[in-house]
């Protein structure tokens, strides 16, 4: 059964309908947007044009050219603000409809802040949807499973995930922590063995980044491997503990001085009583730290970084725990604190309780 969606315009001279769910679901932060909307974002989703049909008062549709390929529709009577679309390029068959004038309930799961290099100074983005700025360089990266985005640095040879705040600041440390591990020979040399495996959606996480950041601003020399060097990987496919042996197995023939743990995350949330995961980067925000929730991997164009946290608590020496171990975890998290007993080795670690 075709799923029909209505809505209309403030005044109710426009109603138009539409064949298909809207997808995409964006909330766009461009100056464009912010103006046409009069708000600090515009939120859209996204249908064909052949499935939206203006059933009354198409006449009263103005159109704005707001850009070389941007049509802005809108309401002549009330002004509202009704359709944006791309004139030219791939997208030309798809229109957005602004969601604010949809008068069927309508919910989606998977949404995303869009241009937030140019949101409102005086609006602060506070949910956890994904982040992302075309002007940054920002690019949908297939490993992601749809949780987020990659921004990308490429002459620094290495991208980030899903880096929240400041742009330049994250940036600059972005850029920091790939030069603390391309310096590493030891952790490049782990980099390099992980990736002859050849694994899907592939990342080296944990205290393998977290430890080498609190050792640089410890003023250490040199940052020692932390007790397990952490694998995790992606592969519904694959999802069994024998895989992931096999996988072991094989790293500890490169390097037996090495304890290797290898993790497909696509079987760890049965044991974490979680939902299923999407991707790596997924599961990592499901680990305790935000701190912790860090991955790193070499590829052919450099070293790439998931952090679906950003990477302002790594770098601020800040120990906080992610959402569940706040509340729902939180003696798993107090345990897990007494048990690692970081401030003995890194004294200047900020440490904060679950509330």
């Amino acid at each position: 059964m075709t799923e029909v969606f209505e809505g209309s315009c403030l005044c109710g001279t426009i109603k138009y309908q539409t064949r298909s769910r809207p997808k995409a679901v964006s909330h766009c932060h461009c100056n464009q947007c912010r103006k046409s909307h009069g708000a600090a974002f515009a939120s859209y989703g996204s249908v064909l044009r052949i499935d939206l049909h203006v059933s009354q008062g198409r006449a009263c549709l103005e159109s704005y050219q707001s850009s070389d390929s941007v049509l802005r529709q809108f309401c002549q009577t009330c002004g509202a603000s009704l359709f944006w679309s791309n004139t030219q390029g791939k997208y030309s068959d798809w229109i957005s409809i602004a969601l604010g004038t949809l008068d069927t309930k309508f919910t989606s799961g998977k949404q995303k802040h869009v241009e937030v290099a140019s949101h409102a100074p005086w609006y602060e983005i506070c949910d956890d949807w994904t982040q992302s700025d075309q002007a940054l360089g920002i690019r949908k990266h297939p490993s992601m499973g749809g949780l987020g985005e990659t921004r990308t640095y490429p002459w620094q040879g290495c991208s980030v995930y899903r880096t929240l705040g400041n742009a330049p600041l994250a940036l600059q440390k972005l850029t920091q922590l790939c030069s603390i591990i391309a310096n590493d020979p030891v952790r490049m040399r782990i980099l390099r063995m992980v990736k002859e495996q050849q694994l899907p959606d592939c990342w080296v996480a944990a205290g393998f980044v977290r430890s080498a950041i609190w050792d640089e601003f410890h003023q250490r020399h040199t940052s020692t491997l932390p007790e397990d060097v952490d694998v995790i990987w992606f592969d519904r496919a694959q999802a069994t503990a024998v895989v992931d042996a096999h996988y072991e197995a094989a790293l500890r023939s490169m390097d037996s001085t090495v304890k290797w743990s290898v993790k497909n995350q696509a079987r760890m949330h049965l044991r974490n009583a979680d939902l299923p995961y999407t991707s790596a980067t997924d599961a990592m925000t499901y680990w305790p730290e935000t701190a912790t929730a860090i991955a790193v991997r070499l590829t052919e164009s450099g070293i790439e970084v998931a952090a679906p946290f950003g990477l302002d608590d790594l770098f601020d020496l800040i120990v906080r725990p992610t959402a569940r171990f706040q509340f729902e975890k939180r003696q798993e998290y107090l345990n897990r604190l007494r048990l690692k007993n970081w401030l003995a080795t890194w004294p200047d670690l900020k440490i904060l309780a679950a509330d």
